[in-house]
């Protein structure tokens, strides 16, 4: 009985991430999910977040959820979007501190 009980909830939490981790979302899991008073989902996620979307989909394939194609192609996406994100952000931080640089300059000067 407590092994059917521990499948139920795991599939259960992998329905929750199947739903939410998805290609809308750039396979990156919400930060939350507001249920009261109207259902909304925050667009924003974390590296705890990250972690565990992928762990859950490991997981998934290890209880015979999804195929090994479908474990692949939801990691592939999963860290081509995290390394385009770093990719991205590195590139705006350079940005901004050559900003912030030269702005100190006219004023210094």
């Amino acid at each position: 009985a407590d092994a059917r009980e521990l499948r139920r909830i795991a599939r259960r939490t992998w329905s929750w991430f199947e739903q939410h981790v998805n290609e809308a979302e750039h396979r990156l899991p919400p930060d939350n999910l507001q249920e009261l008073p109207d259902a909304r989902v925050a667009h924003r996620t974390s590296p705890t977040n990250i972690g565990m979307g992928l762990l859950s989909t490991l997981t998934a394939y290890d209880l015979g959820y999804i195929s090994a194609a479908a474990l692949a192609d939801r990691v592939d996406d999963t860290l081509t979007t995290v390394a385009c994100s770093m990719s991205l952000m590195s590139r705006s931080c350079r940005r901004s501190r050559a900003t912030s640089r030269a702005s100190a300059r006219l004023t210094a000067g």
